[in-house]
């Protein structure tokens, strides 16, 4: 099932400009045709919608400073529940489809979930 740009908006709170700088720098990727072009619309897998709501937690969380790179690795690490951004910042969110789940406790913890690196 797939979810146009408005409807991804409204439901995940990203703005438009939000969605088109993801869109050019890789962050998330439409279904089928990337850039449609003036007067088109995007579609996006309904799967997504967690994933962009994180995105948009974070972005305004950072003041908006974030780069494509980095919300790409969180975007990736969505499953995971955290990612390791590097020097040592290893970031966490909750895990909202698994509420049960064990989840990460420590800094820790997390080290030994990534392993040796």
């Amino acid at each position: 099932m797939t979810i146009g740009t408005i409807a991804l908006m409204r439901e995940t709170g990203a703005s438009h400009r939000q969605i088109d700088y993801w869109c050019s720098a890789d962050v998330i990727s439409p279904v089928g045709n990337p850039n449609p072009g003036s007067g088109n619309h995007r579609e996006f897998d309904k799967d997504i919608v967690g994933r962009i709501t994180l995105l948009v937690k974070v972005s305004k969380a950072f003041g908006h400073g974030l780069r494509g790179n980095t919300l790409k690795k969180i975007y990736d690490a969505y499953d995971e529940g955290y990612v390791d951004l590097g020097d040592g910042f290893i970031f966490m969110w909750p895990d909202e489809k698994n509420s049960d789940t064990e989840r990460v406790r420590t800094h820790n913890d997390a080290l030994d979930l990534l392993g040796d690196e």
